[in-house]
């Protein structure tokens, strides 16, 4: 979340190693990359929050974040 929110696109690239078990929360990461395409979609000035943190089983993450424009408007969810 963090790295998202500070839109740290070389540290949410480098997610296999930067985060211990990453494999684990994603054995094939094609749920995770759409997060790749929101955060390039974003204009400078745009910024990412969080609108709901949850889990479901006890470890499948739900968070959920709102792309929000300059000007305030959420633009986008990922």
């Amino acid at each position: 979340q963090d790295r998202l929110e500070r839109k740290d696109v070389a540290g949410l690239l480098d997610f296999e190693h930067q985060a211990p078990h990453a494999r684990m929360a994603h054995p094939e990461p094609e749920h995770f990359y759409p997060l790749f395409f929101t955060v390039g979609a974003s204009a400078k000035g745009d910024s990412f929050k969080s609108i709901y943190k949850g889990f479901e089983y006890a470890t499948l993450s739900m968070s959920c974040f709102a792309l929000t424009s300059a000007e305030g408007a959420a633009t986008n969810l990922a």
